[in-house]
């Protein structure tokens, strides 16, 4: 008996009688390098590490001349890696596996290539050419390799491999990871007006370059947004960018307007007249609503002296609510201490779906969540205003003062004993279903973190799959006592970071540099592992 004990057998024909296998381990040096161009993997990758182990430098000359042998074979890439192991590799040994009709061999042709580029211009010309190569590996690799490549050099290939592979996440990841060093010349190439703009990476590369800290860097990003015309909506992903990486730093975005770094004087002079134009278009009745919110959406990263007041003045009912709704996401982005007391001056005049904008931005800062309460406490706010799930979150919030001050606001607003209220609604079960009405309820209370049939979000469970599954019983349950049992992947969590932001939702995606945040309505915040002070588990379903 062998199960569970990690035992291998061998299936042969009847009569059957295995060959003798060699000993390669007493085999030569030149006889190994022989086995590099062999057919057998293992015995071309055992010949490898047996030479680099034992260092036979006498194996150089042989491994060298069998190089041009091996046109078209995988056994080119274990030559190339001996030489590099025994300290001989060249970099006129990687010219011709560069142009090998092998991808595999061009490949790891330019994985070698990278210690020669900055001292070699003739291996720089024929590895730029790759950008262009049919095999998707190659590029990708290409797109590693980059960083190695002097600067002119690595922002065509990298646009290049962005323009034909931008649509594989692993791609922009390999690229950003090269960009590091060249991450403002490559935002002038994304943001170049004749581009179809990627917003997305460009928040990304502006990010980098904020969380780099340099201050020349980031004053040649603010004269880039001053005063070149940049692709439709990168001025904002360009300042999002910046303000996202410079959060953790020690001089974040927002400080450069009262105390400006070194050298950036003429920079946030420049770029104080793009944003005092912004503020003058969000104060324009005539302009249109399109333009506005782009505006208002700019003046998130202006001055507060500059953009409070006009972000202020376009919260009156006579101003459409679209650009409403788009200048409380621009004060949310500041950190003032007057913002609160700003957006709650007109709450009376606010519709409903502006204050849940409100609300959010409140509910974004510790700060902002002690004059909230006090507006509630005021009967300003009312409880009613306040979203199940939003009332959970302020009692399991990180800041323990908020906690206590929330558990004696929102005392009546629960009910404790959850099997009490399921055992009075059991009787439900035996009525006869609506399913009009049952829609309706649905679209109401539940589209706002489920989907079903086109309506609604995917940020809690897949219904589709959970239904099925599901007894009476069971909905019941789970929908009058979410925190019974709640699935890893639907449990809420609570964001602190460096600024002093708190912010909540399910953990949607996670990267080695981010994590994004997703909540109800789909919403969702992607925050710079650099930028996070703190993040925890609430225990808690985001489900009310």
């Amino acid at each position: 008996e062998s199960r569970g004990r990690g035992r291998i057998w061998r299936i042969a024909p009847k009569d059957f009688t295995a060959a003798k296998l060699p000993d390669i381990g007493a085999t030569a040096p030149k006889q190994l390098a022989e086995e590099l161009t062999g057919t057998n993997p293992w015995r071309r990758l055992t010949a490898q590490r047996l030479l680099v182990e034992r260092q036979d430098k006498q194996a150089v000359a042989r491994v060298r001349e069998l190089l041009p042998k091996a046109v078209g074979t995988p056994g080119r890439a274990n030559l190339l890696w001996v030489l590099d192991g025994l300290g001989a590799l060249e970099a006129t040994d990687l010219y011709g596996a560069l142009a090998d009709p092998e991808p595999g061999v061009r490949e790891q042709a330019l994985r070698l290539a990278e210690q020669f580029l900055r001292t070699s211009p003739t291996l720089c010309l024929r590895v730029t050419p790759l950008r262009t190569d049919p095999s998707p590996r190659v590029r990708f690799q290409l797109a590693l390799t980059a960083g190695a490549l002097p600067t002119t050099d690595a922002v065509r290939v990298l646009e290049e491999i962005l323009s034909k592979d931008g649509r594989d996440p692993w791609t922009v990841t390999a690229v950003l990871s090269s960009a590091r060093e060249y991450g403002f010349h490559l935002l002038q190439v994304l943001t170049r007006p004749d581009r179809q703009p990627d917003l997305a990476l460009t928040t990304r590369v502006a990010a980098m370059i904020g969380a780099r800290g340099d201050a020349q860097e980031v004053g040649l990003v603010l004269e880039l947004v001053a005063e070149r015309p940049l692709a439709r909506g990168c001025e904002v992903a360009v300042l999002d960018g910046l303000g996202q990486g410079m959060r953790a730093s020690a001089a974040p975005l927002p400080t450069w307007w009262q105390k400006p770094p070194a050298g950036a004087a003429d920079a946030l002079k420049k770029v104080r007249k793009r944003f005092e134009a912004a503020a003058g278009v969000l104060r324009d009745e005539n302009a249109t609503s399109s333009n506005r919110i782009a505006s208002a959406a700019l003046l998130a990263y202006g001055p507060f002296d500059l953009a409070g007041d006009a972000l202020v003045a376009a919260l009156v009912p006579a101003t459409p609510g679209d650009v409403q709704g788009a200048a409380v996401r621009a004060l949310a982005v500041h950190t003032d201490p007057q913002v609160a007391a700003l957006l709650l001056k007109n709450w009376a005049s606010y519709g409903p779906g502006l204050r849940r904008e409100v609300l959010d931005a409140l509910l974004g800062r510790p700060d902002r969540i002690a004059k909230l309460l006090d507006a509630v406490d005021a009967k300003t706010v009312t409880q009613s205003e306040f979203a199940l799930e939003q009332v959970q979150q302020l009692k399991a919030h990180p800041n323990a003062a908020v906690r206590a001050r929330a558990v004696t606001v929102f005392k009546l607003a629960a009910r404790a004993d959850r099997a009490k209220v399921i055992k009075e609604y059991a009787t439900a079960l035996e009525l006869k279903g609506d399913a009009l009405k049952g829609r309706a309820v649905f679209k109401k209370s539940c589209a706002a973190c489920h989907k079903l049939d086109g309506v609604g979000f995917d940020v809690g469970a897949n219904l589709l799959a959970a239904l099925p599954n599901k007894s009476g019983e069971d909905l019941l349950a789970a929908v009058l006592d979410p925190n019974r049992e709640v699935d890893p992947r639907y449990v809420s969590y609570n964001v602190v970071t460096a600024d002093d932001r708190v912010l909540n939702g399910v953990v949607a995606s996670e990267s080695p540099t981010s994590i994004t945040l997703r909540r109800a309505d789909g919403k969702e915040d992607v925050i710079l592992r650099s930028n996070i002070a703190t993040l925890r588990s609430t225990g808690l379903s985001l489900m009310p």
